[in-house]
């Protein structure tokens, strides 16, 4: 699971479809290892420390799960919704020694030197919904993530052209299996479908697939009842 693997292996490829441009997975990969230089510097005071993600859907996102992955640096997903209380208490829970925002901003949070991380070289904490109470923290490996692009590959397979509109923020299981699926396979993940303020864009999501030629789309019902209801007669 590795995007240096990944730049080797198919280094021309398509790899991230933004609205900047298109960005290769040999390109991928030099920006992953620019964030993944920055954090080691960052940490070079102690080992398996945690780093905290703000998990949306950008490029700079996408970029800093890929490094992390790579680096085999344990990482919790936030929420870019979340209010500072939530924030908070997942930073407190975790451990985490920096926060890369969304934004790709690096913050160093008080204490890091001191801090080794619980989950020792496990990949990835993802908190639940918080549906029924508190969100609670998921704690995901390498192998748990790699069997689950393995198993959903054996079943759907995968078609050349595949392209995956990533519409669910990464810091749902969802959003992050869609980037780790498309690493695995050298396939190419799409960006685009929300606003601003994070609120899902059907029409902008439906123009994003049709422009750039999207064949995979992973939605809640309520965002698929949108775009039915945006689509029709298209």
């Amino acid at each position: 699971m590795s995007v240096r693997a990944a730049a080797h292996e198919a280094p021309e490829r398509q790899a991230l479809v933004h609205g900047g441009g298109v960005l290769t997975w040999t390109e991928l990969a030099e920006r992953a290892d620019r964030v993944g230089a920055s954090v080691e510097r960052r940490l070079e005071s102690a080992r398996h420390q945690v780093v905290a993600v703000v998990g949306g859907m950008g490029v700079e996102t996408v970029t800093a799960i890929l490094a992390l992955l790579d680096d085999r640096v344990p990482f919790v997903l936030l929420h870019p919704r979340w209010r500072r209380a939530e924030r908070d208490r997942a930073l407190a829970m975790s451990g985490a020694s920096l926060v890369i925002e969304d934004d790709g901003a690096v913050t160093t949070l008080p204490g890091a030197a001191a801090k080794e991380s619980p989950l020792g070289s496990r990949a990835v904490v993802v908190f639940t919904s918080g549906s029924t109470g508190r969100p609670r923290g998921a704690v995901l490996d390498h192998a748990a993530l790699c069997a689950s692009a393995e198993a959903h590959a054996g079943v759907f397979g995968w078609r050349e052209d595949d392209r995956w509109l990533l519409s669910l923020p990464t810091a749902h299981v969802s959003g992050l299996m869609i980037v780790v699926r498309s690493l695995l396979a050298r396939r190419t993940i799409v960006l685009g479908g929300r606003e601003a303020e994070g609120t899902f864009d059907a029409e902008g999501a439906l123009r994003t697939i049709e422009r750039h030629r999207v064949t995979l789309l992973s939605v809640v019902p309520t965002m698929l009842g949108r775009l039915l209801d945006r689509g029709e007669g298209r």
